[in-house]
């Protein structure tokens, strides 16, 4: 896993390229796909350490079979955080163990974001960002 490279899957060009500046800022790389099925596909460019994926996506793979499917290939080794405008119902979601390590809402905070990026990424395989998620 590359600690510095960060799968982004949004949909949503101007918040797509407002994610892709903000990490690249950070020091961070990025895979980045508008789609679930595009996001596959790129993933012979390297083995990401955190993923962020929106739920809402337009191409017939939901964030969620892409979440799925993100655990099936990579475990608990990928971190993946949910960032969706679905809201404060999203929680009940992922506490019911979806599979995502942690969750924000759009619109979002860019240093809160960073500040959970950082701390997936320095998490142990396993563990959670969020206690409530992934229970």
């Amino acid at each position: 896993m590359d600690e510095r490279l960060v799968l982004l899957i949004e949909d949503e060009p101007y918040i797509r390229r407002a994610l892709i500046d903000l990490l690249e800022d950070a020091g961070y790389a990025t895979l980045t796909a508008e789609t679930g099925h595009e996001a596959f596909d790129l993933l012979t460019g390297g083995d990401p350490r955190v993923a962020i994926v929106d739920i809402n996506l337009p191409d017939g793979m939901s964030g969620y079979e892409v979440i799925r499917r993100l655990r099936d290939r990579f475990g608990d080794e990928l971190a993946i955080l949910v960032l969706s405008g679905i809201g404060a119902q999203w929680s009940d979601p992922v506490a019911q163990g979806i599979g995502a390590d942690d969750y924000m809402t759009k619109p979002y905070n860019a240093d809160e974001l960073l500040e959970r990026i950082r701390r997936l990424v320095g998490r142990s395989p396993g563990d959670d960002a969020d206690p409530a998620v992934r229970q």
